[in-house]
């Protein structure tokens, strides 16, 4: 309004009145209007481009300041020490150091004298720009320092990590009889914890009290900082207290002190600082983000997403990756899928995160789909995106996905890495591929005790028990440790092997002889040798000793070993204990998914119709239920490696070869029925 004013009464040209009208639209911010007052005008003198200049370099507008500095060049108005003093201010927000060097080189060469002023603004242009020895070659320059320039160049040390220098340039400054003010404590107060010196930390705590600063809240913040990372978090919880006119930093700080115990939830200091008027920033809900990660709570992690939401953050860079990091910490992979899908810049790091956590989370299908979207996208995976990804295929036996990533491995050079190597090594075993997974164990250089453990594991797991034997000795030949994984291995190869004494004696050497305390499953695997080799006194023995009566994979061995050796009571008593301790286990849920498909018990009756006629004759005898024959006969089919040949056979897909894993038993009548649907091609 005053603007038009002085537009209707003509006396926009006056000198004065422009250039106030210039300094107050900068000042406001309005830089654009101070532009169109500057320009409009039908003569700039040397006070109007002064301001002008100053107004783009307060606002952070450096790259202005600097192109209308030049422009003034051009036009011939002299420049003074005050365009000098204000250029330089530009100069730091735009981080290039040429920019002010040139700018130092004209105010040398115009005959100006660098004074202190000037000093401090060139001392920070060289700070921001990481010119610490051309910052202090100015400093020692000038001998009569006051508190400005003192304090650039202790801020200057200070942000460049060169935290000793500063204090020690402190300690100067205080001997020369300057006094130091909110600024010079703030600089020393961070150097202090950078340094880790809590003890001197304390002591620059003191002298602002003695200075009367410790109402300020830039220290304040400075000093809360400063404790939290010694690890005195109550006295850093005291200074905030303490404070009369806490700022944004100041909760963002105080935010991060329930991570330590202190009353109040994180919902009542979030919501207290809104009541206080202050608007969250990225800060806060990064802060506040990881504090609901580290203390598992999740509630209060999707309020502070709806409040993301409200305040536009969610597609801030940061906090999106703050989001992504606490839902995959629980697992929650749809709200992660929603986050991830948001981010702007995803770089190999998020991608892998997401391919890792779905592959953890048992769905390999994603991880190998993200895996691929990755590549398209013009993002290259690393060693750990491969490793990752082989990892979810090992569990669901993806032979042909392994492959594949094989194939990437070796053409991006990832294949030495011992995490690709290892996950390669481990796909390979489970999904019955051994010799491509030997043929990769040999080839590797170094070998770590995950990858002995993985091809002991893997021999053992293929009924190699020489091999896995080999592969133990080995290990321990070149300096390596055996681990309870290392003995689940060789145990179960002794199993498959007969050799009850030598299975005893490694059992014992557990403890014994390398200080490992052997776990339920290698008493299972024990019960396992004996039970194969028939000894079923001992097993019983075994059992009560060991206190594994509750254990239903101990009693399905015991059934799979009395149905070998005919012993029907004790596989009666298995059998009944297996029933009472069914209903907690896994493989009874699976079971009935394949007994509720129609289609593949229909499946099973033609082969079984087919197969009489080649000679295939059903082995009820090994049906330890008190039931009629043919309902014996029954029974068998509803085993769970008939009901997924089955399955396989009726599956469109032409595949040359049909693997069915299962833990550790196949009885013999399903192994002569697969042979003898084998010898028959009757999928043809």
């Amino acid at each position: 309004m005053v603007h038009a004013e002085v537009i209707k009464e003509g006396l926009i040209s006056d000198v004065f009145i422009a250039s106030t009208l210039v300094n107050l639209y900068a000042k406001c911010g309005e830089i654009d209007l101070a532009d169109k007052v500057f320009f409009c005008l039908p003569e700039q003198n040397e006070v109007l481009w002064d301001v002008l200049i100053n107004g783009h370099a307060q606002v952070g507008d450096g790259k202005g300041a600097f192109r209308l500095f030049f422009e003034m060049i051009n036009s011939e108005v002299e420049f003074s020490e005050f365009t000098l003093s204000s250029v330089p201010k530009g100069c730091t927000n735009l981080g290039q150091s040429i920019d002010g060097q040139l700018v130092h080189c004209l105010a040398i060469n115009s005959g100006f004298e660098i004074d202190k002023l000037m000093c401090s603004s060139f001392i920070d242009i060289y700070s921001k720009c990481d010119m610490v020895d051309d910052a202090l070659r100015l400093f020692y320059m000038i001998t009569d320092h006051d508190v400005v320039s003192w304090s650039a160049m202790i801020a200057c040390l200070e942000k460049q990590g060169h935290s000793s220098e500063a204090i020690k340039l402190f300690y100067l400054m205080r001997y020369t009889g300057v006094e130091p003010n909110q600024f010079t404590f703030s600089s020393v107060v961070s150097a202090a914890s950078e340094s880790g010196d809590l003890l001197y930390g304390e002591s620059i705590h003191a002298s602002i009290f003695k200075f009367g600063f410790e109402s300020d809240v830039s220290i304040s913040n400075a000093l809360i900082g400063m404790y939290i990372k010694n690890g005195c978090v109550d006295d850093g919880y005291r200074v905030f207290e303490t404070m009369t006119w806490p700022d944004l930093v100041s909760w963002n700080l105080f935010s991060g002190f329930q991570d330590y115990g202190y009353p109040g939830s994180r919902s009542n200091v979030f919501c207290q600082m809104l009541v206080e008027g202050f608007r969250p920033n990225m800060y806060t809900f990064i802060r506040i983000l990881r504090s609901c990660s580290n203390l598992l709570d999740i509630n209060f992690g999707k309020q502070v997403h709806a409040q993301i939401l409200e305040n536009s953050l969610d597609g801030n860079e940061y906090v999106g990756k703050a989001l992504l990091d606490m839902y995959l910490k629980f697992r929650y992979m749809e709200e992660s899928y929603i986050v991830f899908a948001k981010l702007i810049n995803r770089d190999v790091f998020t991608w892998t995160v997401m391919i890792t956590d779905f592959a953890q989370t048992e769905q390999e299908e994603k991880a190998i789909k993200f895996l691929n979207s990755m590549q398209q996208e013009g993002v290259r995976p690393n060693e750990f995106t491969i490793a990752g990804c082989l990892g979810g295929c090992s569990r669901i036996t993806a032979s042909e996905s392994g492959r594949k990533l094989h194939s990437m491995a070796l053409k991006s050079g990832l294949l030495p890495y011992m995490f690709v190597s290892g996950a390669l090594v481990d796909i390979y075993a489970k999904c019955g591929c051994i010799e491509d997974a030997e043929t990769i164990f040999k080839e590797l250089v170094r070998l770590d005790k995950v990858l002995w453990n993985t091809m002991i594991c893997g021999f053992s797991l293929h009924g190699q028990g020489d091999k896995t034997l080999e592969t133990f000795h080995k290990m321990k030949d070149e300096g390596n440790l055996p681990d309870d994984v290392t003995f689940i291995g060789v145990l179960f190869a002794f199993s498959h092997m007969g050799l009850v004494e030598e299975g005893k004696q490694h059992l014992n050497s557990m403890s014994n002889v390398y200080g490992v305390t052997p776990r339920d499953e290698h008493y299972v695997c024990m019960v396992d040798i004996l039970s194969r080799a028939g000894r079923f006194a001992d097993v019983e023995s075994f059992v009560k000793e060991m206190k594994l009566t509750s254990n239903a994979l101990v009693w399905e061995n015991v059934l799979g070993a009395c149905a070998k050796h005919g012993n029907v009571k004790f596989g009666e008593r298995a059998a009944k204990r297996i029933f009472e301790l069914k209903l907690e286990t896994d493989s009874t849920y699976y079971i009935q998914i394949f007994l509720l498909a129609r289609e593949i018990h229909l499946k099973l009756e033609e082969l079984g119709e087919k197969l009489k006629l080649i000679g295939y004759v059903p082995q009820i005898e090994h049906v330890l239920h008190d039931v009629p024959n043919t309902e014996k006969e029954e029974h068998l089919n509803h085993h769970s490696e008939k009901l997924a040949l089955a399955f396989a056979l009726m599956s469109n897909s032409h595949v040359k070869t049909i693997r069915i894993f299962k833990n550790l038993w196949i009885c013999r009548n399903c192994h002569n029925f697969m042979k003898h649907v084998s010898k028959s091609q009757l999928k043809k």
